[in-house]
């Protein structure tokens, strides 16, 4: 799949993740119900997520001569099924067994009602394993057979489950049955990933097997992209350990403040650093400084006008979405002070992964270490901020900490990675002076239209107010982003 493929599939799934969160506030609202869902779910889809990255690096690779075996490839992926689902099996069983430890070092004095239901989301949703497990499968063997947008696609079910849940369910069993919702949802990709291998009995793809998965990643590299998918997770459980620990809700607010700051900007991310890491590690002419700066250049302005336009109509944003639902009005000036914060944490994390990217597709001896030194100090500074801010300003700790964290781990990368680069040069500060001001004058235009909304939208209501505001900037903020592009050849400037 290309970059715009990727993004898009990335894209359909945040807003759908927004969508559920947006229901999380419409219905049960910021209460220990939302904490207990939001705490199972990220405990079993972080632990997903790090077995697809697995997945692609070490068992594609693997899998794709055996693929090409002939008469031998069907009854091959059978056995391969099979154990797979023995080993989703024995997963669940052991997420079975850890889950209330777990809940309670995470927890710390939560109220019992929090605990008891957070255990049974998370053993609820862990019954999703073994469908996610074979779907992952599956999915490998689509994608080495050339078949990427129906898998992307049907990996978008468990949310849609999810949301007809959250709009279907009583008040009294809304938590239970998204969680079940979770798992059909599974069950239903992993069957249509199923039907869909059944019906694909094409060889594979040349392309998609030959250009990237026809020989298996150097060990140093697998090691590093999975401490740093791990390292991700890590800071999810970090993040529930703290947020629960002020209170009912706190958690709940966190995740609306990471889900509004991330709707674009993640999918962004997520579609542009794989596909750098596959190019930067198949061909060592493209890995180079000049790359790597177009690169940087590109994604940082993006990423800039972008969350620029969240952090200036931040109040706004807030209003419109959660304007008419159950939060209370105290929360909603704490997750419009959070989105603030946290608007700016996109760009240091895309600096720290496509730096990280870099030196993993470099290779180094030193790899494993240095990935995990920056993965050291990215999740210590989170936890040195939490425990010195918290008391004092709550969960902006944490907001404050998911841009220092990533900050600190891409100084360290570029202080004892790979050495094939110098970001900070002369010549490299000349580069970034257009760029820069190309980025303050967009952000002053959204800045103009949202005052220019603001003024005519005072005497309306207050979602109409805010809808005014944000088009206005978006508008003012589009035709200065035209003018550069078009007048000024901003695209030619960052591609130098």
């Amino acid at each position: 799949m290309n970059v715009a493929k990727l993004f898009s599939s990335n894209m359909l799934g945040l807003v759908l993740a927004i969508g559920i969160t947006l229901l999380i506030t419409y219905r049960p609202g910021a209460t220990y119900e939302a904490d207990a869902f939001i705490m199972g779910r990220r405990l079993i889809t972080g632990l997903t997520e790090l077995m697809h990255r697995a997945m692609l690096m070490i068992f594609i690779p693997v899998m794709a001569a055996g693929l090409v075996a002939g008469g031998a490839r069907q009854a091959g992926l059978a056995r391969r099924a099979w154990r797979t689902l023995a080993a989703g099996g024995a997963m669940f069983a052991a997420i079975w067994l850890i889950t209330p430890p777990v809940i309670d070092a995470l927890g710390g004095v939560m109220a019992v009602k929090t605990r008891e239901l957070a255990i049974w989301v998370t053993r609820a949703m862990a019954l999703a394993i073994p469908a996610v497990v074979l779907a992952n499968l599956l999915t490998a063997t689509l994608n080495l057979r050339g078949v990427f947008g129906a898998p992307a696609l049907l990996r978008l079910l468990p949310r849609l489950f999810i949301i007809a849940a959250f709009f279907l369910a009583a008040s009294g069993v809304l938590v239970k049955s998204a969680a079940a919702a979770f798992v059909l949802g599974n069950l239903a990709l992993m069957l249509g990933c199923l039907w869909l291998v059944r019906r694909s009995r094409a060889a594979p793809s040349p392309q998609s097997a030959s250009a990237s998965t026809s020989r298996p990643r150097p060990p140093g590299q697998v090691g590093a992209v999975l401490l740093m998918v791990g390292g991700a997770q890590v800071v999810s459980l970090i993040e529930i350990g703290f947020a629960v620990r002020l209170g009912e809700g706190a958690l709940t607010i966190l995740e609306l403040s990471q889900r509004i700051t991330m709707l674009i900007s993640g999918a962004f991310i997520l579609a542009t650093v794989m596909p750098f890491l596959a190019r930067w590690s198949r061909d060592e002419d493209a890995r180079s400084p000049a790359s790597f700066g177009r690169a940087l250049r590109m994604g940082l302005v993006f990423l800039a006008c972008v969350q620029g336009f969240f952090l200036i109509n931040a109040g706004a944003v807030v209003t419109l979405l959660f304007g008419h639902s159950l939060l209370e009005p105290a929360a909603l000036r704490e997750l419009v002070a959070l989105v603030v914060v946290a608007a700016v944490a996109p760009l240091v994390v895309y600096w720290y992964q496509l730096l990280a990217t870099w030196n993993i597709a470099a290779g180094g001896a030193g790899l494993v270490v240095c990935v995990l030194a920056a993965t050291a100090a990215n999740l210590s500074v989170r936890v040195a901020l939490a425990l010195g801010l918290m008391p004092q300003i709550g969960l902006q700790a944490l907001a404050l900490g998911m841009a220092a964290g990533p900050g600190i781990a891409a100084l360290v990368l570029t202080v004892f990675g790979d050495r094939g680069f110098r970001p900070v040069t002369p010549h490299g500060w000349r580069g970034a002076a257009r760029p820069t001001a190309a980025v303050v004058l967009v952000l002053a235009a959204l800045a103009l239209g949202h005052l220019a909304g603001q003024t005519y939208g005072g005497g309306l209501g207050p979602v109409a107010a805010a809808t005014m505001t944000m088009a206005a900037s978006a508008l003012t903020g589009t035709v200065a982003v035209a003018i550069l592009v078009r007048r000024f050849g901003l695209l030619g400037m960052l591609r130098q």
